[in-house]
């Protein structure tokens, strides 16, 4: 917390098996590290220590965080790019595998894209509606240099509110969702090298919020 004392910690000691022939697939893909974090509001920093046990080697990053109140109302949690999960080079070790419509996703911290290139575009994140307003409008714009070089709508195919409790008793089968996970996709995209942002923007009734996303386009070698 601000007062450099440790209010959450957590390690694990983990073995990444398989057979020898896909060793050289396994150095080429990730091991993924996801733990729930439940906090007071208020700032904090998160580190992360990875160490080697083999070759005794170590490395260690800290990031700002920021836990805030839930309030009731309209809210969308930050954006992450993330790409569908390969279990054939990849391992995650997760509290909740990140997933979508049952398909595992993998978060790309650092998203690189190469240039001229077809890749799909794919950005991950939750809606928390007011259930008492209209649907939620979606909207994805890609800008480099502060100029918009593509522009998306996407649809929000959900129902917000459950009205199955509607005038039924206490012990009606259903409940209310309180949180919408949604991917958003850009199929087929290709953009020279540069630096880029993804705009996601999500409008419920006059509210509205954008989340911006980083990402980079580099020169194939």
């Amino acid at each position: 917390n601000t007062s450099g004392k440790a209010v959450w910690q957590q390690k694990k000691e983990i073995t990444v098996k398989g057979p020898l022939r896909k060793v050289q697939e396994r150095r080429a893909g990730n091991l993924y590290y996801m733990r729930e974090v439940n906090l007071p509001a208020g700032q904090y920093t998160i580190e992360a220590t990875v160490e080697d046990l083999i070759s005794g080697r170590s490395g260690k990053i800290s990031e700002p965080l920021r836990a805030s109140d839930s309030l009731p109302g309209f809210a969308v949690s930050d954006t992450l790019f993330v790409k569908k999960l390969d279990p054939s080079v990849d391992k995650f070790e997760a509290d909740q595998v990140l997933s979508y419509d049952g398909t595992a996703l993998a978060p790309m911290l650092d998203p690189v894209f190469r240039a001229n290139q077809t890749f799909d575009l794919e950005l991950y994140f939750i809606i928390y509606p007011d259930f008492r307003g209209a649907k939620p409008e979606i909207g994805l714009e890609i800008l480099r240099n502060g100029q918009v070089v593509g522009r998306s709508q996407l649809p929000f195919r959900d129902e917000i509110r459950n009205t199955s409790t509607e005038g039924s008793s206490m012990d009606a089968k259903g409940e209310q969702k309180h949180e919408f996970p949604y991917l958003a996709t850009l199929i087929g995209a290709t953009f020279e090298a540069g630096v880029y942002e993804a705009h996601v923007t999500i409008r419920q009734d006059r509210r509205t919020i954008t989340r911006v996303v980083p990402f980079r386009v580099l020169d194939a070698k």
